[in-house]
């Protein structure tokens, strides 16, 4: 019995409808940049470009699924890419290229041949399933290796300059007064600092940075109390409010490699204080004091002398050098956390014969991982993601195993790619 592809094409469709949502959607600055300022340089290349490689896979595997030839399907995915390119011309805030239809395109065929040869994926015997499985821990560690060290702090330039509630064109407005910031007992005057040595050591030597302001939250887009910038107007540090939320930026050396970066983000900070404001009669030009007490890949939040609490990097925020922390909310960080966990952990499960050497090894990794960069031991967020990884490895592994006794085919035919 032939399976019908209603279900491919109910997911098709969900799919593409979310596709529109997320590459149509206007994202149009909150205020024009000033045109007398340097272009801000264009930050994570690299990770747009693998973003866009991964972007349509699902549109390639749907369509193979609900029958639709190889060469139609990359066919199709060359289309669409070349549409939501055209229309992203005429949509504030989005931009199109070339490489971004290129890398669209060879996304919709590679998601098409994953589905063609989805029964070559059976887990083989012996040797093979060895190699394969500690190939895949070994490339495990050096995703989780490679990743912490671009989570280094990349502090470079010989000119510096401070912006207190700055006016520029990727932030909102604060909607609240900053009053005066400082590192260590250095003042950071709104403008160029003076002393530019002293300045990056103290910088890079963690002292703590505190700024008085009204703690406001910020209505659409992300609002910055603080920005400290270089010459090339790179962002080394980001005190900013987005919505509810206050977060912490701190360029890392994942912005030199094209990457993004994760952020670190306090929940609610900004609603609760502005209730608490709201409720005292001087909340008009009530100031508070913000501190940031700095460790390497920590930060804790004081405000007013309370303590917020401590945000480390975990070893599954690497997941965020693909994508950037200032765009995600807190449950959808844990949740890319998780993911990159879990998606490391699979393919090590998937063809190992036992659990044991593949979950041992990727939990002794996770608990090495604060010798080789400024994260963390693992977290609650982190074994979630190991656990997950491990189970959906196993249960693909006995579907497989099962298809694979239903059927006398080891593969498909060089011609029903194209039929």
């Amino acid at each position: 019995m032939t399976r019908s592809p209603l279900l491919p094409r109910l997911l098709l469709a969900a799919y593409l409808l979310l596709l529109a949502v997320a590459v149509l959607t206007p994202t149009p600055p909150p205020h024009p940049p000033d045109p007398l300022a340097p272009e801000a340089p264009i930050v994570g290349l690299v990770a747009d470009l693998v973003r866009n490689l991964v972007l349509m896979l699902p549109l390639g595997w749907l369509l193979a699924a609900s029958g639709v030839s190889f060469a139609r399907t990359v066919v199709a995915g060359l289309a669409l890419s070349l549409g939501i390119e055209l229309a992203q011309r005429a949509i504030p805030g989005r931009h199109s290229t070339l490489s971004d239809v290129v890398a669209n395109s060879a996304s919709a065929a590679a998601g098409a041949l994953l589905y063609a040869s989805r029964f070559a994926w059976r887990p083989p015997d012996g040797l093979n399933a060895r190699r394969l499985a500690i190939g895949s821990l070994a490339a495990a560690w050096a995703v989780l290796g490679l990743g912490v060290q671009a989570l280094r702090p990349s502090l470079r330039g010989t000119e510096f300059f401070a912006g207190l509630r700055p006016e520029l064109g990727q932030y909102e407005t604060y909607a609240g007064r900053v009053v005066s910031a400082r590192i260590g007992a250095r003042a950071l005057p709104s403008g160029p600092i003076a002393g530019d040595a002293a300045f990056i050591a103290a910088l890079e030597a963690d002292e703590p940075i505190a700024v008085a302001a009204e703690l406001r939250p910020s209505e659409r887009d992300p609002a910055a109390l603080l920005t400290i910038l270089n010459a090339e107007q790179d962002e080394l540090f980001v005190l900013g409010a987005d919505g509810d939320d206050l977060f912490v930026a701190i360029r890392l050396r994942s912005a030199d490699l094209g990457l993004d970066a994760p952020v670190h983000r306090w929940s609610g900070v900004l609603a609760d204080a502005d209730a608490d404001a709201d409720a005292s009669a001087a909340s008009s030009t009530a100031l508070a004091e913000i501190r940031l007490e700095r460790r390497p890949g920590a930060v804790e939040l004081w405000i007013d002398g309370r303590s917020l609490g401590v945000r480390r990097w975990r070893p599954g925020d690497v997941g965020a050098l693909l994508l950037s922390g200032r765009v995600l909310p807190a449950w959808a960080a844990d949740g890319l956390a998780v993911a990159t966990i879990a998606l490391l952990a699979l393919p090590c499960a998937y063809y190992a014969r036992s659990l044991l050497p593949p979950t041992l090894g990727l939990a002794i990794l996770l608990l090495l991982l604060p010798r080789f960069g400024p994260v963390s031991g693992p977290t609650a967020v982190d074994w979630i993601g190991l656990a997950l990884g491990v189970a959906a490895a196993r249960v693909a592994r006995a579907l497989f195993r099962r298809r694979g006794a239903r059927s006398d085919l080891p593969g498909l035919s060089k011609a029903s790619w194209w039929c």
